[in-house]
């Protein structure tokens, strides 16, 4: 009886999943990434008693605009399509008397019954539609185990303009700093970048520089000296210190004069 049963079972599926398939995708909401692709049977349909996950040769899978359509057979993908459109695979490996040649057709079905049989009659294959939405998902929030900074590095002084950064550069453009927040805006700046003089002290050069042409470089001048140490570069330590007393590169100088001159 097992054996009838198989046979019959084996026939009966072949034979129902001769039928294409028209396979479809609702539009997906905005926080839908996948869904499965939904096999259309109304009322009128004869073609109700398919094997499930099953894909016959010639089925068409429409793709809508916004929608990326993919096929997975035994757990690897065989064919997508991003296109929107009608898609028709034509190259399944499940036969229809309804795709192709009849007379291979035909063949192709009896030899699909015969290893059928082999499995008690069931489809030995699974094959899947799924649908990805390709349009932007706005408003998706998402969240890490540590706060990840955003970076930029400002080309021309080649710093990190991190939170920091801007809060040192506010104080320095304060026309009158609190000796403290002068200190900790030094300190930030000195040694900080590459190279044999780091972009945070050619920056506090430039800002003594200008204190001394107005006339206001005692405070800087005071606070850099009291951390002024082995921070930085020997290069950039020479420098520091010649502008603390009152000594600047020549085009500081020139752009000084420049200044003065109108």
């Amino acid at each position: 009886m097992g054996l009838i049963k198989a046979i019959a079972g084996a026939a009966g599926g072949v034979l129902a999943d001769q039928w294409k398939e028209y396979f479809y995708c609702e539009a997906l909401e905005a926080e839908v990434l996948m869904t499965k692709g939904l096999k259309r049977v109304s009322g009128r349909s004869s073609n109700t008693k398919g094997s499930d996950n099953i894909i016959s040769n010639g089925s068409v899978i429409a793709v809508a605009d916004g929608q990326c359509m993919i096929i997975v057979e035994q757990g690897k993908v065989v064919d997508l399509c991003a296109e929107p459109g009608e898609y028709v695979y034509d190259f399944s490996t499940e036969p229809s008397i309804f795709c192709g040649s009849l007379s291979q057709g035909i063949k192709d079905v009896f030899k699909n019954i015969g290893k059928r049989f082999t499995f008690g009659g069931e489809p030995p294959k699974d094959q899947r539609v799924y649908y990805f939405n390709t349009k932007e998902l706005v408003g998706n929030k998402y969240g890490t185990a540590a706060p990840v900074p955003f970076r930029v590095v400002d080309a021309r002084i080649g710093l990190e303009m991190d939170e920091r950064l801007r809060a040192v550069l506010r104080t320095l453009a304060e026309k009158a700093p609190d000796p403290p927040e002068l200190e900790v805006a030094i300190r930030f700046l000195l040694g900080r970048g590459k190279g044999l003089t780091p972009s945070g002290d050619d920056l506090l050069v430039g800002y003594g520089v200008a204190q001394w042409l107005r006339g206001r470089q005692k405070p800087f001048t005071d606070a850099l000296t009291s951390v002024l140490g082995s921070q930085t570069t020997d290069v950039s330590l020479a420098y520091l210190r010649a502008m603390v007393a009152g000594v600047a590169n020549p085009d500081y100088c020139e752009l000084a004069n420049a200044v003065r001159g109108g």
